[in-house]
């Protein structure tokens, strides 16, 4: 038997190639080709009482984004060759070397998350604004994804390449624009010519979400060994009013339900749960409020890539601003809207001095935007979800350019993945909240978006599929291997893209 091909991928994964088993989904598989895999439909059906929409939590999304972050403790289940459990050894190092393995037992987790989680819908779901309605289950059967192996999504990067850093001004970054015209040539400009590539009458769509300062570092007590937290969801208070959120935290084996984690003197928590898929449930006594105590003692959440080449643990200072879109409002995030990185409030008034039409829609990036496709299939990725807002003045502005044959520009796949979702059968964006988990790759039918601004992905990336379901895998690919020859920064603060249009083919 041909002997395993590994690569490391930039996150820290060791990912297989070829026709080598992965462990994915629930359990071991190999590439089969010709199947479509359903997507599992998130829904947000609105109650008889009107009461707030359910969510249903996807147990390997959880894992899948607490394995990406290198937040877990990994360890082989029954069944799983013992080559393959490889332990986390450096538990406070930013990025890990981790073969990524799942457990059947996460399935159970996950429905001890749905109970903690019972009836508290508000925590999953962002603030609705005025005007917004829950997005009902009928509305969200999402549509298959078309077979083709995982590996076709491979590209070699430079790790020169990889910025660890944003540009010196936000919109001094560079600005690749790709046609509609496959046969057209490549426009490279920086981001302060986006403006030049806009028209009058495009509705340009920014996600809001703030990033909370969401990675705290601390000693348990009793014991005093170190301890690392990235705070995920809010979840009901404790019967003394005292705030709870599910987390990430490592070391996990230590961190038992009772043990304290002190972060200042007047700053910590208690484990009082372990809810699975490397999750902990904690509460935060006081005295000083949550939020305030974060401001004072939280670090941005920047992805383990940048923390590596920066050969860092936390983020820096400047990170708080850099990290963080001019216009993000209602936190949420753990993780950039990166493509929103880019823009400044100068920019953006020159955009509408144009007759350019700006609204917004909130999605909350979850930890599992990190995570590579370990899958060998991309229909066997299951994508992790995130609660999203479509406010009713943004659904009307949308349908309203639409019925009039005027564009949509995305900025960013979490805005596009916000209004893919919110799509009704009759084409038209409803408003509401809501929790998606649609994965976009080749061949998906876009219903609202027509151009996109974004940044460089990761290879084998969910996001890589999404833009070439826009341009056609092959296309994308050559753009990306000519964004390399030009020495284009890649990924979170790297350089962006702009899409004028759908152009899509193999």
């Amino acid at each position: 038997m041909q002997a395993a091909r590994r690569r490391r991928h930039p996150l820290g994964h060791a990912v297989r190639s070829g026709n080598d088993k992965v462990v994915a989904g629930r359990g071991e598989g190999t590439h089969h080709g010709g199947h479509e895999r359903q997507q599992q439909a998130i829904a947000a059906p609105q109650g008889g009482d009107g009461a707030r929409p359910r969510v249903l939590v996807h147990a390997h999304a959880l894992q899948g984004g607490a394995q990406a972050l290198g937040l877990v403790e990994q360890r082989e289940d029954v069944g799983v060759r013992e080559e393959r459990a490889q332990v986390l050894e450096n538990l406070l190092a930013p990025a890990h070397a981790v073969e990524p393995v799942v457990h059947e037992r996460h399935a159970a987790a996950g429905r001890h998350l749905l109970e903690l989680r019972n009836g508290v819908d508000r925590f999953h779901l962002p603030a609705q604004r005025a005007g917004s309605a829950p997005v009902s289950q009928a509305e969200h059967s999402l549509p298959p994804v078309a077979s083709e192996p995982a590996s076709h999504y491979d590209y070699d990067l430079p790790e020169a390449l990889i910025a660890d850093q944003p540009a010196d001004r936000r919109d001094a970054s560079r600005l690749l624009v790709v046609p509609r015209d496959a046969d057209a040539p490549l426009g490279h400009h920086h981001f302060r010519d986006l403006p030049g590539f806009l028209r009058p009458g495009d509705v340009l769509v920014l996600n809001d979400s703030r990033v909370l300062p969401a990675r705290l570092f601390g000693h348990r007590l009793p014991g005093g060994g170190l301890a690392e937290v990235l705070l995920l969801e809010p979840q009901p208070p404790a019967p003394e009013g005292h705030e709870r959120w599910t987390a990430l935290a490592r070391p996990g084996k230590r961190l038992r339900p009772g043990t304290r984690i002190a972060f200042a003197e007047d700053f910590h928590a208690v484990v009082e749960a372990d809810v699975g898929g490397g999750e902990k449930l904690l509460r935060f006594p006081g005295p000083v409020p949550l939020r305030e105590a974060l401001e004072r003692h939280g670090q941005m959440p920047l992805p383990p890539y940048i923390l590596a080449r920066r050969g860092e643990r936390a983020s820096r200072p400047e990170d708080r601003e850099r990290y963080q879109t001019v216009y993000a409002r209602p936190e949420g995030s753990v993780a950039a809207p990166t493509a929103g990185l880019h823009f400044t409030d100068e920019l953006l008034d020159r955009i509408r001095a144009l007759g350019v039409e700006t609204v917004r829609v909130t999605l909350h990036v979850g930890a599992g935007t990190f995570q590579p496709i370990t899958a060998d299939d991309i229909a066997d990725h299951v994508l992790h979800t995130d609660r999203y807002d479509a406010p009713a003045e943004t659904a009307n502005a949308i349908n309203a350019a639409r019925a009039q044959g005027r564009r949509i520009v995305a900025v960013g796949t979490t805005s596009v993945r916000t209004l893919e979702s919110a799509v009704a059968p009759d084409g038209r964006v409803r408003p509401g909240a809501g929790a998606t988990g649609l994965m976009i790759a080749p061949g998906y039918r876009f219903r609202v978006v027509d151009a996109l601004v974004t940044n460089f992905h990761l290879p084998r990336s969910s996001l890589l599929c999404l833009v070439a379901a826009l341009l056609g895998r092959e296309r994308l690919l050559a753009i990306y291997r000519e964004a390399i020859a030009r020495e284009y920064r890649f990924y979170s603060y790297g350089d962006a893209m702009f899409v004028e249009g759908r152009s899509g083919g193999p």
